[in-house]
C-alpha cells in the first residue's frame, strides 16, 4: 500500500474512532424512548393517613406532655411577684419549658400529616412556636426584672394554648406541651 493510501486509511479509521467515541460519550437526550424497553419502577411513597399521624404525633407529645406537667407543678409553687427570691427558680423552670418546647417543635415538624389536616398541623406548629416565643421572651423580662411583664407574657400564651388544645380534642390527639 503506498503511503497517501496508507495516511487515508489511518484518517478514516480515526475519525471512525472520534466519531464513534463522540456517539458513545454524548450526553443523554431527553427526547424520546429510553433505551431499555423494560418499565421504569416509580419510587413508591406512602401517603399517610390520619391513624398514622395520630400515632405519629402522640408519640412525640405524650412523654413530652409528662415532663411539661412536672414542669407546670413545680413553677405554680413560684410567686416571683411576691417573693423575688422565686424569681431565679422561675427562670430556670421557664428555661426547660423552653427546651422542651424547642424539642416537641422539632419533632411536630418532622411529622407527615395527612394532606385533609396538613394545613391545620403547620398552623398548630405555628401556634406552638409563638407559644415558645411569648415564654423565651417572659424570660428575658425576668432576668431584666420586669416580673409585671414577664407574667403578662406568660399568660398570653393562653389563647394560643386553646386553640392547640381545640386541634388536638378536632381529631382526638394527645395534649402536646
Amino acid at each position: 500500500m503506498n503511503p497517501v493510501m496508507r495516511l487515508a486509511a489511518i484518517a478514516i479509521v480515526a475519525a471512525a474512532a472520534v466519531g464513534g467515541a463522540i456517539y458513545v460519550l454524548r450526553p443523554a437526550s431527553n427526547v424520546g424512548p429510553p433505551a431499555s424497553s423494560a418499565p421504569v419502577p416509580s419510587p413508591t411513597t406512602s401517603v399517610p393517613t390520619l391513624a398514622d399521624y395520630k400515632a405519629a404525633r402522640d408519640a412525640v407529645c405524650g412523654p413530652l406532655n409528662a415532663q411539661l406537667i412536672t414542669l407546670n407543678d413545680a413553677g405554680a409553687s413560684f410567686h416571683p411577684d411576691t417573693n423575688p427570691g422565686d424569681i431565679p427558680a422561675t427562670i430556670a423552670n421557664l428555661d426547660a419549658i423552653v427546651a422542651l418546647g424547642t424539642t416537641e417543635i422539632a419533632a411536630l415538624s418532622a411529622l407527615d400529616a395527612p394532606a385533609s389536616i396538613a394545613s391545620e398541623h403547620a398552623a398548630d406548629v405555628t401556634r406552638h412556636g409563638d407559644s415558645l416565643a411569648l415564654m423565651s421572651e417572659a424570660g428575658a423580662k425576668l432576668r431584666a426584672g420586669d416580673v409585671t411583664s414577664a407574667l403578662a407574657l406568660a399568660n398570653s400564651t393562653e389563647p394560643l394554648s386553646r386553640l392547640e388544645e381545640a386541634f388536638e380534642n378536632k381529631y382526638g390527639l394527645a395534649g402536646c406541651p
